[in-house]
């Protein structure tokens, strides 16, 4: 969701300044509670001076949503236009609970407008969700050249995700076994986490970077040949859409076969030897050059411009009508 906001910021719609309040933190709770207050101080002064024409506000599930609803209310009180845009690839899920009446109480009034992902969040989120909801695609630029678009003979793999179970770390590991039990060479980069289980055999063929940076990450990206994605739940994930802008073959579990868009690439979570041997098949050099193509088609919707382009308009619209229904 970071770079997602960070991509919004540096690139509003044309005619509109774009300023950002994290109201998040890493670290532990007293750390995370100072931010929350500390972004609704800078909020509230902003409100103050009239400095807020849009309010964009981004949320996922669990606590994320029941913290951004402070900030969502107050803009709301106030008069502000607010869009509601939601990353989580589990808020169908968390509105199955009790937090189901919150959302839609909240996100079904006048002065509100939700963003989602991908067309699948239409169906998935219509009980909680108004109906004008609108679909805006992440977005992301090309950071990386690659000249030898074939595959090498030892075969490197990624895999870019926070320290989460859901993440697929140690599906990926279960991947590269089943590579080496089937003769084929490969090593991976994880990052996310920093520690390997002990007593994993393949301690030579995997490296545990935790946090990197984009200039570190952009160095993977240009020599890897395959990331991996082996998510149980996405929203629409950065890694498999930079994937595809940079022309990497990305294999995704289901939750991001709306994203990839190529069937050929998308792989149950069941069995990781049928990652590999996807992975083996798409690594032959013919194979390899035309899913180069095929990702270059694609990479045009998911483009900066057309985010820019669908969010100008959906600010102009939500202004208009939100002072519509205030005269």
């Amino acid at each position: 969701m970071s770079s997602v906001i960070s991509i919004l910021v540096e690139n509003p719609p044309d005619g509109w300044s774009s300023n950002e309040i994290s109201t998040h933190s890493d670290s532990g709770l007293i750390a995370k509670f100072r931010e929350f207050l500390k972004a609704r101080k800078k909020l509230i002064n902003l409100i103050r001076c009239n400095e807020i024409d849009i309010a964009h506000i981004h949320v996922t599930h669990s606590l994320s949503w029941w913290r951004k609803k402070i900030f969502i209310e107050m803009c709301h009180k106030n008069g502000i236009p607010v869009v509601v845009h939601i990353h989580s690839g589990m808020f169908d899920v968390f509105c199955k609970g009790v937090a189901g009446k919150s959302v839609s109480r909240t996100l079904n009034r006048n002065g509100i407008k939700v963003v989602l992902l991908e067309e699948r969040w239409i169906e998935r989120l219509k009980t909680w969700i108004p109906d004008d909801a609108q679909v805006v695609l992440n977005s992301s630029k090309r950071t990386v050249k690659r000249e030898n678009k074939e595959c090498k003979e030892n075969i490197s793999l990624l895999l870019a995700a926070r320290n989460s179970r859901i993440k697929g770390h140690n599906f990926a590991l279960e991947i590269i076994t089943s590579l080496e039990e089937m003769g084929k060479k490969s090593t991976l980069t994880m990052t996310g986490i920093s520690r390997i289980p002990k007593s994993f055999k393949l301690q030579d063929s995997v490296k545990a970077l935790g946090w990197i940076s984009e200039n570190d990450k952009r160095a993977i990206l240009k020599e890897v040949d395959f990331v991996l994605v082996p998510s149980e739940y996405e929203g629409s994930s950065m890694v498999v859409i930079e994937c595809i802008v940079n022309r990497i073959p990305c294999i995704v579990s289901p939750a991001s076969s709306q994203t990839i868009g190529i069937e050929k690439l998308v792989v149950p979570l069941d069995r990781p030897g049928d990652w590999a041997r996807r992975i083996i098949e798409i690594s032959g050099s013919e194979q390899y050059v035309l899913l180069n193509e095929e990702l270059s088609k694609l990479a045009e919707k998911y483009s900066i411009e057309r985010a820019k382009i669908k969010f100008g308009e959906i600010y102009s619209e939500l202004i208009e009508n939100t002072s519509i229904d205030d005269s």
